[in-house]
């Protein structure tokens, strides 16, 4: 088996821990995931990103107020103390302005 070795701006690298860590699994797993459906299906990206220029066309958009609201009650909800590698009791909030958190 291959193994890849991937750098991720920290904020970037927080946002997929907390996204694996909301699926119940490790980010290299999601990552892992991820690249085996882009192998399997090489227009697997486009035909994502054609369905959300379709759906931003026909309206079926929510603020983005909104959105990171319900991410951040989902984070707040997710089991804590996890051997997950998630940084534990800190609240690293969203910075809207910079658009990362």
């Amino acid at each position: 088996m291959a193994h890849f070795s991937v750098e991720l701006p920290e904020d970037q690298a927080a946002r997929l821990q907390s996204l694996a860590t909301f699926r119940s699994t490790t980010a290299e797993a999601l990552l892992a995931e991820v690249a085996r459906g882009l192998v399997a299906d090489g227009t697997a990206l486009e035909g994502w990103i054609a369905q959300g220029e379709a759906e931003a066309a026909a309206g079926e958009t929510l603020p983005f107020e909104e959105v990171m609201a319900e991410l951040d009650g989902i984070i707040a909800r997710a089991p804590q103390g996890t051997d997950q590698g998630t940084d534990q009791g800190t609240d690293q909030g969203y910075n809207q302005e910079a658009g990362r958190r």
